[in-house]
Formats: structure tokens, C-alpha cells, sequence
């Protein structure tokens, strides 16, 4: 679970360190040590002290590595995506991206704080019924409206903030800030045991 952190009116990742990263969380780490090689998605088998064991989507590998050497999947993943052009268009990069997405979506259900994309902008919403594994409807934040959105156009509140927050919108829209700050305090409390 990814724990995030105000700091000045914005949401900070606190990535993975020792009080944080457990088993079945979807990362991004290097998949061999050595320059040049691409990080990869996978999923924590295992964590041991500042150590994680890691299995990497759509190969056979599984490698324990320090956690420094690993970031949230949202917050690395399209940062490294885009680092790694040689391995982008592979299918089996791709099928391992997919896999991943699946993973993480699959933990969304009814309730879940997310991000979804409002007239071609990410905007803070509440998860209010999936009507199929492909499909949810969303309530946005700060409107009543609701809207049934593909997978592709949903994404976790906390783990894809650093990613889906856009700054310009906060500055120049009350109404997103305002959004931001109630999806904040909801996600933050489903946090809280």
C-alpha cells in the first residue's frame, strides 16, 4: 500500500522504504542488475527487512532486492516507461504492463477513491458500482453527476497521484482543488484501520 504525505497543497510519495511495502503490492524494479536494464513490473512475494523478494510479470524470473532499488508502480512506472524506448514496443514489455494494470484495477471496488478521466482531464472520483470487470461507474468529487468509465480511463487515487495530479488545474480551478482535497481525506481514511 502506497502511504502518501501532504506537502505544500500537493501529495508526495513516500515510495517504498522499511515501514512500508507488503506482500501482493505491484512495483517497478530493475529486473537484472547492470547498466541499461529496463525496470520492470512485478508483484512483492515477500519482505524482509529493508529486502523485498519480487516476481516479475510475464517471465519466470524472481529476485530479492533492496527496496531502495524499487518504486510504487504508478509513481515509476511511466517515468521509467518512457526511459526504456528499446523495450517499450515489445509485446512481452506490453503483456507485462497489462498484466499489472490488471492487478492493481482488480483491487478497485465499490467505494475506492480513484482517478478518471472528466472531458479529457484526470479528476478525482468514488468508485460507486462496477458493473462489469472492464466497467465502473463513478461519482465525480465536487459534482453529482456519475459516469460508467472503461478501465483504461481509471486509475488508484494514492498510488497514481504523483502521475494524475495536475498543478495548472489546482492553481486555476477552485472546484479541482476542492475535489483533491475531499478524495485526499477519503483515501487517507480507508487507510486507517
Amino acid at each position: 500500500m502506497c502511504l502518501c504525505v501532504r506537502e505544500r497543497n500537493t501529495i508526495k510519495s513516500s515510495g517504498i522504504n522499511a515501514e512500508y511495502g507488503s506482500m501482493g503490492d505491484v512495483i517497478v524494479a530493475k529486473r537484472t542488475l547492470g547498466p541499461g536494464r529496463p525496470y520492470w513490473p512485478g508483484r512483492i512475494i515477500s519482505v524482509t527487512g529493508l529486502t523485498i523478494c519480487v516476481s516479475f510479470y510475464g517471465t519466470n524470473e524472481v529476485m530479492q532486492i533492496a527496496k531502495s532499488n524499487a518504486s510504487w508502480y504508478y509513481d515509476g512506472c511511466h517515468e521509467h516507461r518512457l526511459s526504456y524506448d528499446p523495450f517499450k514496443d515489445s509485446t512481452e514489455w506490453k503483456d507485462a504492463l497489462d498484466a499489472a494494470d490488471r492487478d492493481v484495477k482488480r483491487s478497485l471496488g465499490e467505494g475506492s477513491v480513484v482517478w478518471g478521466t472528466f472531458e479529457d482531464e484526470w479528476w478525482p472520483a468514488i468508485i460507486s458500482a462496477v458493473p462489469s470487470p472492464d466497467k465502473y461507474r463513478v461519482r465525480w468529487l465536487d459534482d453529482k453527476s456519475q459516469e460508467v468509465l472503461d478501465r483504461d480511463h481509471v486509475s488508484p487515487f494514492l498510488l497514481s497521484f504523483n502521475v494524475r495530479y495536475d498543478d495548472e488545474m489546482a492553481d486555476t480551478y477552485v472546484r479541482y482543488q476542492n475535489a483533491v482535497e475531499a478524495a485526499e481525506d477519503l483515501a487517507l481514511r480507508q487507510l486507517l484501520p
